[in-house]
């Protein structure tokens, strides 16, 4: 999905700058047929002044383009690590019913868990690594959470005890993963959490 979105968003460029350049040719003739000008058959480059304004523009496109690329990012990938952290709260639900306790590791799980990159174990957790993020269980909870940047990070949590999941900006007082929360929940949070 990443891939074909990139692809649409690079042909869409490729088409936006020809048509600019369709569109400075034909104000270049016009321009040199208005102030009396004539073009030389040797004289069919752009002046610096044009390649400047091209580039002008291209980069007013691109600061404008870039961060909602971003975002439209931020949001696949959390709603990845949602769907995957929904599969693991409903499977932990139903080896709660069989079992009478929770699972400690995602292989006791009736659930298809994609492929890890790789995983982790420490005393009471097992961690899956994806090219998005980590998901992990607890005794008390289920998580999964992707990285935005080098600090801030995003997650989807699901107390057992509680009837709705959360969606975590951390640190609570960043920007980014605030907005990914907020647009994903449509809700107000509180302190970096917002609950779905």
């Amino acid at each position: 999905m990443k891939k074909n979105s990139n692809k649409i968003v690079i042909l869409n460029l490729i088409q936006d700058l020809q048509r600019l350049s369709l569109f400075l040719n034909n104000l270049r003739g016009r321009f040199r047929n208005k102030f009396g000008m004539t073009l030389c058959k040797h004289n069919a480059g752009f002046t610096l002044v044009e390649l400047l304004v091209v580039v002008l523009i291209i980069g007013i496109l691109a600061a404008v383009a870039l961060p909602q690329y971003n975002k439209a990012v931020d949001k696949s990938r959390y709603m990845q690590a949602m769907l995957l952290g929904a599969k693991i709260a409903q499977a932990q639900q139903q080896y709660k019913l069989e079992n009478d306790s929770y699972a400690k590791q995602f292989s006791e799980l009736d659930i298809n868990m994609p492929t890890p990159k790789n995983t982790r174990q420490e005393e009471n957790l097992e961690y899956y690594n994806y090219d998005w993020g980590w998901c992990w269980i607890t005794s008390t909870y289920d998580a999964c959470l992707i990285t935005l940047n080098s600090s801030d990070r995003a997650w989807y949590f699901k107390l057992r005890t509680a009837q709705k999941a959360e969606c975590w900006a951390e640190p609570t007082d960043s920007k980014r993963p605030n907005e990914l929360c907020k647009s994903v929940t449509k809700q107000q949070g509180t302190n970096g959490h917002y609950s779905f």
